[in-house]
């Protein structure tokens, strides 16, 4: 697990809403940030978005109905080699993460 002041420039981070018993992949909807398109500002409320959300990650999610976000972060060089993954239950979630997933840095 990386802690967000070591979250590299190039990174990408990749979060969804996952699990649930109806198996809806456009209720996950996926979003892709990319690090180095941010501004410095939103950089950093990423990375305390990031923070807040290692607070609550649990080693696995999503049990019966219960939905999870599921954030994974990687490089641009590196993509399909995770950095790190985090899994949050949908209970529990930062309502910054929430914000973050349905909007996008803002």
């Amino acid at each position: 697990m990386i802690r967000s002041t070591e979250l590299p420039d190039d990174a990408r981070i990749w979060l969804a809403r996952e699990g649930g018993f109806v198996a809806a992949p456009g209720l996950s909807r996926p979003r892709e940030i990319a690090l180095v398109d941010c501004r410095d500002d939103q950089r950093l409320a990423i990375r305390r978005v990031l923070d807040a959300c290692r607070l609550q990650a649990v080693p696995a999610a999503g049990a019966a109905d219960q939905r999870f976000f599921r954030i994974v972060i990687s490089r641009d060089s590196e993509p399909d080699t995770p950095l790190d993954e985090l899994l949050i239950d949908e209970t529990h979630a930062p309502t910054d993460l929430v914000s973050l997933w349905q909007n996008g840095p803002e």
